[in-house]
């Protein structure tokens, strides 16, 4: 007869990535000028994994790109690394891209990219207002337009 009966329970998790918002939304920019946003993906559980990655092209060729700051493995020292993704083009475009990240399990997790660029003084408002005194706004018979 055992002196003392233990019954234990428990659950167990995969392994997963996760990352610190819930989509990516670059800035709008004008023509030609680079958009930039940093986001964070988060190891759930990974001991070391080196990430892959693709950009999902739907429906033309999109000009996003990825740089790693923090490099491209996670693990048990390295619980969150930066992406900071960067957009331009030179012809007006506006997007939603999915972007998938993959693990050595060939797992996907996506995450949403989107970005504007074009040459429309509507559009880039809040740009033109963060980049004062770096544009002259001209109109067609070439003299500048006054602020008042």
């Amino acid at each position: 007869m055992p002196y003392v009966e233990l019954t234990l329970k428990g659950e167990a998790a995969f392994p997963r990535l996760q990352f610190d918002r819930k989509e990516v939304i670059l800035p709008v920019v004008p023509l030609g000028v680079e958009s930039r946003c940093t986001f964070r993906i988060i190891n759930d559980g990974y001991e070391n994994l080196n990430l892959k990655y693709r950009v999902i092209q739907d429906i033309s060729q999109i000009n996003v790109k990825l740089s790693w700051p923090d490099g491209k493995n996670v693990g048990i020292t390295k619980h969150k690394i930066r992406v900071e993704a960067v957009f331009s083009n030179n012809k007006p475009l506006s997007f939603t891209t999915r972007l998938e990240f993959i693990d050595d399990s060939d797992r996907v997790y996506p995450i949403h990219v989107s970005g504007t660029t074009d040459n429309c003084l509507f559009t880039n408002y809040q740009y033109l207002q963060r980049a004062k005194g770096e544009y002259t706004l001209c109109i067609s018979d070439n003299t500048n337009i006054k602020e008042q």
